[in-house]
């Protein structure tokens, strides 16, 4: 080993990844000291006396610190006390005007208004969104451009919302009713499950502007708990979450109804249906519950067009899920499932079921997901994956185009080996 030049080493550590780097340095002491300086080629401090600190520590190791290539040294720094409390007031009387003007918006209905009178404008309209919950629950992929760059304009924060409630929804299919605009596309952040705690009756007349739709997107608001508080009490903190229990237990009790699903086969024409609920894995991560699969999706019903579905935190068995699926198999192509609980049943099998009957050319299975090992298996027990990293990357291979892709059919990606143990989230 000491008759490698020095520079030609160096040469080959520089095209090394940090895990084969380590591995190198393990083959001998020449190779350790050689590649040394290639463990961290940059740093970034922030102007902390923690992270000087480590930066001062890690210049000591002359190996190491013979390798740093970048340093980001970010130096934002906190107002003075007493330029914060001159600030304040300032920020407070711009937040208690918004408040104010929302307010008379909602009280005089001058959105309701606003829209009657110019969505008959608008002949090529055929997509809406509504954002009505821009707290921390949607990642930013999920938020347009536009919408990204005016959230700044809400002064103090985005933390200080109050629940969207009904309205806003209400208002907007009443508009599309009065002016007869027939949109093909609707999108929701932040729906208040409680819009659809009324009759079926008033349900069915709000729904009939959207009889056309093609494209729709809910995403539920179905653990509200008020707005965070870093100052709370033990106490109070207990109160905030016990309000959020009630609130997903109330909007799946709801759901068990299947009003959600008498809604939706109203809509026959869909060729995309993304229903999101809120996760609950932190408040009861070893009893969750999703939202029924048969309650939400109407069993037995067919959408003719159907090409994407998507679903988050959903419980079922493998068999419901199934025969949904294959109602659509001649259609659907695009799959996505998000954190799906089978309440006594197998992955594992799912999985093998999918891949054998569905033709898809996209799909995306993410965790946590649960299931039970079923009596022919070779686990017993629960299943639980979280699904990162490289089990995030086999699991879709394994079920696009029958996986024809997939390097070993005869082996699912999900197994009784890599099944992790469920735990509390505070455990």
């Amino acid at each position: 080993m000491n008759k490698f030049p020095t520079e030609t080493l160096s040469r080959i550590c520089s095209f090394l990844s940090k895990t084969d780097m380590q591995r190198f340095r393990l083959v001998c002491r020449r190779f350790s000291e050689v590649g040394a300086e290639y463990v961290c080629s940059s740093m970034s401090i922030f102007m902390i006396k923690k992270d000087l600190s480590k930066l001062y520590s890690f210049s000591t190791n002359t190996q190491l610190a013979r390798g740093l290539r970048e340093l980001e040294y970010t130096t934002v720094t906190m107002l003075p006390p007493s330029e914060l409390h001159r600030r304040i007031p300032a920020r407070y009387r711009q937040y208690k005007s918004l408040a104010q003007e929302q307010d008379d918006i909602l009280t005089t209905h001058y959105d309701y208004m606003c829209f009657l009178s110019t969505f008959p404008r608008f002949p090529r309209l055929r997509e809406i969104t509504l954002y009505m919950d821009h707290r921390w629950w949607y990642h930013l992929d999920d938020l347009s451009k536009k919408y990204k760059d005016r959230r700044g304009m809400f002064p103090i924060g985005t933390l200080l919302t109050a629940r969207a409630g009904s309205h806003h929804l209400q208002m907007l299919l009443s508009v599309l009713a009065e002016t007869r605009l027939k949109i093909n596309c609707l999108t929701i952040n932040g729906l208040d499950w409680h819009f659809f705690d009324q009759n079926d009756t008033k349900l069915k007349a709000l729904f009939q502007p959207l009889v056309n739709l093609k494209y729709l997107d809910l995403k539920f608001d179905n653990n509200y708990r008020p707005d965070l508080n870093y100052e709370q009490s033990e106490s109070e903190s207990v109160i905030e979450n016990d309000n959020a229990v009630q609130d997903y237990n109330s909007c799946r009790e709801l759901m068990s109804t299947g009003v959600l699903g008498r809604c939706l086969q109203t809509l026959p024409n869909l060729d995309t249906l993304k229903l999101s609920f809120k996760e609950f894995w932190c408040y009861d991560s070893r009893n969750f519950r999703g939202a029924p699969l048969n309650a939400i999706v109407p069993p037995g019903f067919t959408w003719t067009y159907l090409n994407t579905l998507e679903l988050m935190c959903i419980d079922c068995e493998r068999q419901d899920l199934m025969e949904l699926l294959l109602r659509h198999k001649e259609t659907l192509r695009e799959l996505c499932l998000v954190e799906i609980v089978l309440r006594n049943t197998s992955w594992i099998i799912l999985l093998d079921d999918i891949r054998r009957e569905l033709y898809l050319t996209f799909a995306y299975i993410k965790g946590p997901i649960r299931g039970h090992f079923e009596s022919h298996e070779e686990g017993h027990g629960a299943q639980n994956w979280v699904l990162r990293h490289n089990l995030l990357d086999l699991v879709p291979p394994y079920i696009i185009a029958g996986g024809e892709m997939y390097p070993d059919l005869q082996t699912c990606p999900l197994s009784a080996a890599n099944s992790q143990p469920i735990v509390g989230y505070w455990d």
